[in-house]
């Protein structure tokens, strides 16, 4: 939780974080336009910062903003850093770092500049940190996400993954599992999600809609190097969770979390543990770099 002392950073400036800082004619605001990135940083500094930076670039042509003479990775890194310096957070954060087009109109945009809003938190753990119990999951059965250029940002927009999470209240679980417009498994409220059976582990493709995931993208490449046996697949039944032997998720702050039932089926967390290891090795010490 952050002490009403701390800033956001909000175009450059500083603003106190229980101060207004949006006008009301933001278009982020009134229709959504804009998209985000949830960083995790060690210090002062962004981790995987190259990765977001690959995904944010992509979400500007999307989007069609105008990158103008500031957008640059160093101008973003500095931001960042500035920001978390401010606020004196010098263990483990987490960054949001909000895009949205700065410009004035209704639906229609009269132009593409863009804006930034930097809202960093604390985080308990300076590692990743495996989840001690593991999380109750079902499948979202209200809403499927649709497949189109925006399956694989992070955007504004995000009311699927509200009504997901006002579910997953409801009904007293840990995480959702949502579903593409085809019925193929597709990601959870917030996370990349791998099945394990035998010695297979396989994760959907963005072919089926799932966010571009930082951790995904990682944790393939980790356990490509490791020599596990990956597979990104197309069309990821749910009867392949229930014959599953392990399910574990993953994101740019918890890192991987195991799940540890689906309706009635129980699993266990020996890979996701191991993996998880690996991957503090990989980021904090520089090891299969």
């Amino acid at each position: 939780m952050i002490a009403k002392r701390n800033h956001i950073n909000y175009n450059g400036d500083f603003i106190q974080v229980d101060h207004p800082a949006l006008q009301a004619s933001n278009r982020g605001y009134q229709y959504g336009d804009g998209f985000f990135e949830t960083i995790r940083c060690n210090g002062t500094v962004p981790l995987h910062f190259d990765l977001h930076m690959e995904r944010i670039e992509r979400a500007f042509k999307v989007f069609e903003f105008d990158k103008g003479p500031t957008f640059s990775r160093e101008y973003l890194s500095l931001q960042i850093t500035r920001t978390l310096n401010k606020n004196r957070f010098f263990k483990a954060s987490k960054v949001r770092l909000s895009f949205y087009r700065d410009s004035e109109g209704l639906y229609t945009p009269t132009g593409n500049r863009w804006g930034f809003v930097i809202y960093p938190t604390i985080l308990e753990h300076e590692t990743y940190t495996i989840n001690r119990t593991g999380l109750l999951t079902d499948i979202y059965p209200t809403m499927a996400k649709q497949i189109n250029m925006f399956s694989s940002l992070k955007n504004s927009a995000a009311m699927l993954y509200v009504k997901a999470g006002l579910y997953k209240k409801t009904m007293n679980i840990d995480d959702c599992i949502i579903l593409n417009d085809k019925g193929y498994v597709c990601e959870t409220i917030s996370s990349n999600i791998f099945v394990v059976k035998d010695d297979a582990i396989v994760t959907p493709s963005l072919k089926e809609g799932c966010v571009a995931g930082i951790m995904r993208h990682i944790i393939i490449k980790l356990m490509q190097k490791l020599g596990y046996n990956i597979s990104v697949v197309d069309g990821l039944f749910v009867e392949d969770l229930i014959d599953a032997d392990e399910i574990f998720i993953t994101n740019s702050i918890q890192g991987i979390q195991w799940v540890g039932g689906f309706n009635d089926k129980r699993y266990d967390y020996k890979l996701a543990n191991q993996i998880i290891y690996e991957l503090n090795q990989y980021t904090f010490k520089g090891i299969f770099l």
